[in-house]
């Protein structure tokens, strides 16, 4: 059974080891576990613990738009990839979001490489409208209305 909740401070060593697996840094900027700190430590970013029957699995990085209706869904990582957590652990985020944060919106973007981050967002309701560029790298911008 999939579940998040909020983070603790002691995980961010953990998060910081899962963004190092090969299957995940090339589709995100890993942070250092100082990074993660200071990320954590913000009072408009929220870390979300994903976890799969009790064990830690992944994690997602939020951050709370000012106009507070919007969230960006900034990075999600999880453990083990193509087991169907990432998708269980999105739908409970989003309910997180609307429930708890009092959103409606959540936002992402997504390296246009990354094939399978896209299949998956398209799949759970979430549209393209727009793209931008990091670093020489496009990244596609995805929204989803969760009221």
């Amino acid at each position: 059974m999939i579940e998040v909740s909020e983070s603790r401070s002691n995980q961010l060593q953990q998060f910081a080891s899962m963004e190092q697996d090969a299957d995940a840094a090339p589709n995100i900027a890993p942070y250092s576990p100082e990074q993660h700190l200071a990320e954590y430590n913000r009072s408009d970013i929220v870390y979300l613990s994903i976890y799969d029957n009790h064990e830690l699995v992944g994690f997602f990085i939020l951050a709370l738009d000012p106009d507070n209706t919007s969230v960006e869904f900034r990075r999600i990582v999880v453990a083990c990839p193509d087991k169907g957590i990432g998708q269980q652990a999105i739908l409970k985020m989003e309910a997180y979001c609307r429930e708890r944060l009092k959103r409606n919106r959540v936002w992402l973007d997504v390296f246009d490489f990354n094939q399978r981050g896209q299949h998956v967002y398209a799949k759970l309701g979430y549209q393209q409208f727009g793209e931008k560029d990091f670093h020489g790298k496009t990244l596609l911008c995805y929204q989803k209305s969760i009221a």
